[in-house]
């Protein structure tokens, strides 16, 4: 189900989805993290765009997530939402808000581009679970990407 439609403003290769309850939601990237495409933490995760900097068209929805043949990048990462109140910014701080039931979900972020105009085009799934996830997994990855075999799971607060 289609919860909201929004512009985002992406910067420094990222941005990032968290619990309004977080009050310091940046996340340090190591190269291990920037390989992988996200670094997170339980309540906040900051996902590696496809561009450096840019606008993102941003569908959200609430749900199972749906495989699309456009897609470039599809990750899917353990989020728990704390308050109910989730943010998605870009590193400036532009964005929306959303509201989930509290609880544990998997969250996919999808991406794909048009490539007549390069424009970047973001969907976020979160699917509600009733235990704790605890492993990330990348379903779609582009050239860009290089994993380590075992995903970083954690990541330190951004001193920033």
């Amino acid at each position: 189900m289609l919860i909201t439609r929004f512009e985002l403003e992406y910067a420094y290769n990222q941005f990032l989805v968290f619990d309004s309850s977080i009050q310091l939601p940046g996340n340090d990237w190591t190269q291990t993290h920037f390989d992988q495409g996200f670094a997170r933490r339980d309540s906040s995760v900051a996902f590696r765009t496809l561009y450096q900097f840019g606008l993102a068209a941003v569908e959200v929805f609430s749900g199972n997530y749906i495989p699309r043949q456009d897609e470039r990048r599809v990750v899917a990462v353990p989020f728990e939402s704390v308050s109910g109140d989730v943010m998605i910014e870009g590193p400036e701080g532009s964005g929306s808000a959303i509201s989930l039931t509290p609880g544990h979900y998997n969250l996919t972020s999808a991406q794909a581009t048009d490539e007549e105009t390069g424009d970047l085009f973001i969907r976020l799934f979160f699917t509600e679970s009733e235990i704790e996830i605890k492993s990330s997994r990348i379903l779609v990855a582009d050239r860009d990407l290089s994993p380590p075999d075992v995903l970083l799971e954690g990541s330190e607060i951004s001193a920033l």
